[in-house]
């Protein structure tokens, strides 16, 4: 085998709170009827890539039940080989260790190169440029970077090239960064070099068996030629309630700058089979994405309603992400709200208005005037939250709750 893919997708997604109390990160749904997966595995099927394989770890049961071994990205036809890899025989200490723990799989499969993706991006990408790079660098080390604002450096690995884009310096989440130019979590490595240091990593006390906080440190460290490839389509770590909500605004802007719908680059997916979504009455929608098999009856405004989904009458969703299978009663008003899936809003419900307050509990989690609405939550009829609160999974709330509110389930 030439190539193997492997995608680690053991992410907790602990900065997206509530939607992720039960649910791995690269299970949860987005743009209403893709899982966040489905970006790295759809990538791998257009790039042709002959083997295939996930490793979970967090909530792995409903990531393995919607890869379904691979059917709707034909990988069962396009390639030599597809798995999912959970943990057999301890939790696995980091996305290093992931791999490591893996070794005895990947060497029966004897790849030339092993491609380590993450599932918790958003982008489009076509992998065979980037390994093309490689072999033009003679290199035993590659890694995807792109350009993001100085602003949001610190959130990521940073790294420092040369005129030959060879990497010079690399610095995992830096206080203060020297560069804009950052780690995208995708890495090529001949796996004879990448078995080296994943031996040498195991043993090393100190490690946290990352690639990002211990892999490509001794990389650069020892002196090995590694490169950057610099990748300027979009991409998007949707790892923050912030960039979860800026992404699902990027698909409805108007000139959106991620484009699902490209023919020649489409999103796979484990088909839902549902008609397409139909408007009654006086429903409107602009700026919006809905989903198949969702009835609006209500006005949605730059906004994205996932798979059957019903917005009732007189209904109004601003800037909101609502989760496949919920409900929007009469009446209600919703301004910069992300709800999970099968979440109940009844009729005349208020979320959003007022003030931005630091939620109570997890300030630096829910922000930007975002209220987030965990899976199966009820919000009774005539209720009102203010901005930035947090409701749990399961969550029945009546009542009035004001901004930075965090609503327990009882």
């Amino acid at each position: 085998m030439k190539v193997l893919a492997l995608i680690l997708a053991g992410g907790t997604g602990t900065r997206l709170g509530v939607l992720t109390e039960t649910l791995a990160k690269p299970s949860v749904y987005f743009g209403g009827k893709y899982r966040i997966i489905d970006f790295a595995l759809s990538n791998c099927a257009h790039s042709q890539l002959e083997g295939i394989a996930i490793l979970p770890q967090y909530r792995p049961v409903e990531l393995i039940s919607h890869v379904a071994m691979g059917r709707p990205w034909d990988f069962v036809r396009r390639t030599s080989y597809f798995a999912v890899l959970p943990p057999h025989k301890e939790w696995y200490q980091g996305t290093a260790d992931a791999v490591f723990q893996n070794i005895e799989y990947i060497d029966y499969l004897k790849p030339d190169t092993v491609l380590v993706l993450s599932a918790d991006h958003v982008y489009l990408m076509d992998y065979r440029p980037l390994l093309k790079y490689m072999d033009l660098k003679n290199a035993r080390a590659v890694l995807a970077a792109t350009t993001v604002p100085w602003e949001e450096a610190s959130r990521y690995g940073t790294v420092i090239t040369d005129e030959h884009e060879r990497i010079m310096e690399f610095q995992e989440k830096p206080a203060e960064p020297k560069s804009n130019l950052v780690n995208m979590g995708i890495y090529a490595f001949k796996w004879h070099y990448l078995r080296d240091l994943l031996l040498e990593d195991s043993v090393r006390e100190e490690s946290s068996h990352d690639f990002g906080a211990d892999i490509w440190p001794r990389v650069v460290g020892s002196g090995e030629p590694a490169y950057a490839y610099r990748f300027d389509g979009y991409w998007l770590d949707v790892g923050t309630i912030k960039s979860f909500w800026e992404g699902h605004m990027d698909l409805v802007a108007p000139f959106p700058r991620l484009n699902l719908y490209d023919p020649r680059w489409k999103i796979y997916t484990n088909p839902a089979d549902l008609p397409s979504p139909i408007f009654l009455g006086s429903g409107s929608a602009r700026s919006a994405l809905v989903s198949e098999g969702s009835v609006v009856k209500g006005n949605l405004l730059r906004s994205v309603v996932g798979l059957q989904t019903f917005i009732d009458d007189d209904a109004e969703v601003v800037e909101s992400v609502i989760g496949p299978r919920s409900y929007v009663g009469k009446g209600a008003k919703l301004y910069r709200v992300i709800t999970g899936e099968s979440v109940c809003i009844e009729e005349g419900v208020v979320i959003g208005e007022g003030e931005d307050l630091p939620n109570e509990v997890a300030p630096q989690i829910y922000t930007d005037g975002i209220t987030v609405i965990g899976r199966n939550a009820s919000i009774v009829k005539g209720s009102h939250l203010g901005r930035q609160v947090a409701v749990q999974e399961g969550a029945v709330v009546n009542g009035v709750y004001g901004s930075g509110a965090f609503i327990y389930r009882q």
